[in-house]
């Protein structure tokens, strides 16, 4: 025999859920918000912690899925960087790989937290937001003695900060959708 109706509307409602849209999530939510009632909701949540997150699908109601709970309350709880945003923070991404590498040319000490991410692919924002800071600017003009290079390098810097800027504030507006 075939999925319930309920399981078959519940699959649907995950893909959307699933996505990495802000505008898919936002209208998924929208639409199955006053489904699960919150009591609901906060039963499977205590379920799942205390099974170590297996659902007991034998206490299924019509107001709640477990499944759909538990995503509920993991989509409240993560960070993503949605595909609305792609565009800019990809261009960002890709500033900080190339700042972070003149930077390292010109032997500008770069702190632990992005010496530790240097080679990697994926910069925080909070890891751009140091690369853009004062301190930043400090550290350049403390090491580079030569005032061509350093205007150049502080230029760079302002484009993080500023591609920074616009990209987390893209993301605010999405996360407060």
């Amino acid at each position: 025999m075939g999925d319930s109706p309920i399981e078959l509307f519940v699959k649907l409602l995950m893909v959307h859920l699933n996505s990495r849209s802000a505008l898919q999530r936002t209208v998924t939510s929208l639409v199955i918000s006053a489904w699960p009632s919150q009591l609901s909701c906060e039963t499977v949540a205590s379920k799942l912690k205390s099974t170590n997150h297996k659902t007991d699908t034998n206490s299924e109601t019509p107001k709640s899925h477990p499944g759909l709970c538990k995503r509920l309350i993991d989509c409240l709880n993560e960070s993503v960087y949605f595909d609305e945003i792609a565009v800019g923070f990809t261009k960002l991404q890709s500033e900080c790989r190339d700042f972070v590498a003149t930077l390292k040319h010109y032997k500008v000490p770069l702190g632990e937290d992005i010496e530790n991410v240097a080679g990697s692919t994926f910069y925080s924002f909070d890891q751009i937001e140091i690369l853009g800071g004062i301190p930043m600017s400090e550290s350049i003009q403390k090491t580079v003695k030569k005032p061509k290079v350093t205007e150049t390098l502080l230029e760079r810097r302002k484009t993080v900060k500023a591609l920074w800027t616009s990209t987390t504030s893209e993301f605010a507006a999405l996360n407060v959708m």
